[in-house]
């Protein structure tokens, strides 16, 4: 008598935690660039897996950009 075989449905989910590929690619910048800059930022939370690799949290990393947003004025004449 033969199984039936179920397969269930994958549900996208948002990422909470990324690594330097993903949030290079999610802030469109180069991986070094990322990595340079998040590296060295105390404000971002990074959770580190090896000695040189790390995760970071997306929400950290979205409220200090947010953060750092600056107005742009340009002068009349």
């Amino acid at each position: 008598m033969a199984r039936e075989r179920k397969i269930g449905k994958v549900v996208p989910v948002d990422k909470i935690w990324l690594s330097l590929d993903e949030l290079a690619a999610y802030l469109g910048v180069p991986k070094r660039s990322a990595s340079r800059y998040f590296n060295e930022n105390t404000k971002v939370k990074k959770y580190e897996l090896t000695e040189r690799t790390y995760l970071y949290d997306r929400a950290d990393v979205e409220a200090y950009i947010h953060s750092r947003e600056t107005m742009i004025v340009t002068r009349k004449g």
